[in-house]
């Protein structure tokens, strides 16, 4: 069994230090819609293709754009986020106890998972010494005035924490700064997905006055180009300071990056030295047809063959996660030939990885905005947020807040997206999508295993015995 664990740590399979992962939504607020008052996620970044008919240069559509964002106000305070957090977190571990009580040798059978294999996948998830993972999330969540002391304040409750973030206020906050570095996340996630490896190398020679002020001349309306120059001065900034945090660039990987994106993170782990690429797929959103094309699917998947080799070879710079990288291959294996169309749909993030198929693939809870709309006066909303549901595909919002029973909390976590899932799609002829194909919130070989469609489990399994021998 230590061959099994020493594979299942070296390739991300399981992960060394945490069991769950909490993504909190901090940027939720109220927007008015017709009829009241509806939950929005609110970014101070504008990423679009185009605003009034005229291109943006952006490459990809987010909806918490500020552009989006008309009327929207009132985030929710410190004291209530991180409560917020606790709830959830305290859910974890029950809902750990009940998925392995009761739904782990499902998994197992139906996966292929032999006892050697299971025996070392399940001391490593039930191991008492590993923590809760919170990423702190949203459009923006530096935008909240308290964004250090909810970090603080989650370190101290124990949790492993990342801010995910443009880095946009560590370049005009000077006091943000100082409080961040006093007592920083252990993780700085940043976005750098709209520059091309030459002008990286450029950006990396500019001073941290340089870069700021080139950054000014960019348009409002490409929020991806702005998110790089800030993302490249946080980093710049941390290493300068000597601040101790492990440096993460998320990469969406699209068509106007993919002919260049192994330069791309190449040239980053050159200019930023220790960092790590987090490079995933971009995916449509709200039934949108698929975001990519036949003719870009070649390239993609030696990008994800790629990662496979590198993370079995310990490269450097590589992000850990074998299981996600093997669901995209076992994909190309059985649509590339014969049904590009649905491989198109599966990489676009449509009938992909599905929290709502099995329990326990909701391991990565969201905390997030609720779909309701309330009708009353502003002054009369409750907070905005608190609600498990999926930032990327708001329609799994549950109307269940987490300040409830820890009890009923973690048996919706096991089983809540489940129910939701049945709910959507019970009496539809019409499809409804509940997938995605963020690799954070696959997580693990077990969640991300667990959400696998069931028409793509043989393949997978296949390609995860060529991969990890088992």
């Amino acid at each position: 069994m230590v061959r099994e664990r020493d594979f299942l740590l070296r390739t991300g399979m399981v992960n060394s230090n945490v069991y769950a992962g909490i993504q909190p939504d901090d940027c939720v607020v109220w927007r008015r819609v017709p009829g009241g008052y509806q939950n929005f996620s609110l970014c101070n970044h504008t990423c679009v293709t185009e605003v009034n008919g005229k291109p943006t240069g952006g490459n990809y559509v987010c909806d918490a754009s500020f552009v989006f964002a008309s009327g929207a106000k009132g985030f929710a305070p410190r004291q209530a986020i991180v409560g917020w957090t606790r709830s959830v977190a305290a859910a974890h571990a029950i809902a750990r106890d009940i998925f392995f009580e009761y739904h782990f040798n499902d998994y197992c059978d139906e996966f292929c998972v032999s006892s050697s294999w299971a025996e070392a996948i399940k001391l490593e998830l039930t191991d008492p010494n590993k923590k809760v993972e919170v990423n702190r999330f949203g459009g923006s969540p530096e935008m909240l005035k308290e964004c250090a002391g909810i970090i603080a304040d989650c370190k101290q409750a124990g949790f492993i924490v990342n801010l995910t973030t443009p880095g946009r206020r560590l370049m005009i906050d000077a006091q943000f700064v100082k409080d961040l570095a006093a007592d920083p996340p252990q993780i700085l996630a940043m976005s750098f997905d709209d520059v091309g490896p030459d002008e990286i190398k450029r950006l990396a020679k500019m001073d941290l006055d340089a870069i700021k002020a080139e950054w000014k001349t960019i348009s409002p309306h490409h929020g991806q180009r702005q998110k790089a120059y800030e993302g490249l001065y946080a980093a710049k900034l941390m290493l300068e300071m000597e601040v101790p945090i492990k440096l993460l660039f998320n990469v969406v990987i699209h068509p106007g990056n993919i002919r260049h994106l192994d330069n791309l993170l190449a040239t980053l782990s050159e200019c930023v030295p220790g960092c790590f690429a987090n490079p995933y797929p971009a995916q449509s959103f709200n039934n949108e047809p698929p975001c990519w094309t036949v003719e870009s699917l070649p390239a993609l998947r030696a990008h994800v063959l790629h990662f496979i080799e590198g993370t079995l070879a310990g490269t450097p710079g590589i992000t850990r996660r074998i299981s996600y990288y093997n669901m995209l291959e076992a994909a190309y294996r059985k649509w590339f030939r014969k049904d590009p169309k649905r491989l198109l749909e599966f990489m676009s993030g449509i009938g992909a990885w599905d929290i709502t198929l099995r329990p326990g693939a909701y391991r990565y809870a969201q905390i997030g905005k609720s779909t309701e709309v309330i009708n009353r006066p502003f002054e009369e909303l409750p907070l905005p947020g608190g609600h498990l549901g999926c930032f990327w595909n708001p329609i799994l919002g549950l109307p269940k807040h987490v300040n409830g029973s820890i009890e009923e909390l973690a048996e919706t976590i096991t089983m809540g997206m489940v129910k939701r899932g049945r709910e959507l799609r019970r009496g539809r002829l019409e499809y409804v999508q509940t997938s995605n194909v963020m690799p954070r919130l696959a997580f693990d070989t077990v969640s991300t295993e667990l959400g696998i469609p069931f028409e793509l489990v043989v393949e997978y399994i296949r390609t995860r015995k060529e991969y990890c021998g088992f």
